[in-house]
């Protein structure tokens, strides 16, 4: 069946709804950063997805921004930012890490008991 289908594609052309990694194959994106593109507004999904479904886009929207410079200058920025966000949020955290005086305080059941206890143990019994 896959062969059909590719035979099918072969003579026909991209089809009219295009999944994630056709849309990051001809944009030049990773997989991965179609969902920040989406997420920014530069890309929209046909339909209303949820958000954990699976997301399809128009062949000729998608076609057209390939052809635009000024939106791929947008959308590789949009992509640029976004990972530098997250490096620097990721950076932030392991160096607080080593930071004396940034650990949790330990709550009243982790520190130990400076009272004694007025409760006699079972063997004293």
């Amino acid at each position: 069946m896959n062969t059909e289908k590719n035979q099918i594609l072969a003579i026909v052309g991209l089809p009219a709804r295009l999944d994630v990694v056709a849309v990051s194959a001809i944009l030049n994106f990773p997989e991965h950063d179609v969902p920040v593109l989406v997420s920014a507004k530069l890309l929209e999904p046909l339909g209303n997805p949820a958000a954990n479904a699976p997301k399809y886009f128009a062949r000729e929207i998608i076609l057209g921004h390939a052809k635009d410079p000024q939106w791929l200058s947008k959308a590789t920025k949009a992509v640029s930012s976004y990972w530098r966000k997250k490096r620097e949020k990721a950076e932030d955290q392991s160096s607080d890490a080593g930071v004396p005086g940034t650990k949790k305080a330990k709550t009243s059941a982790e520190k130990p008991s400076t009272i004694p206890s007025t409760k006699s143990s079972i063997t004293e019994q």
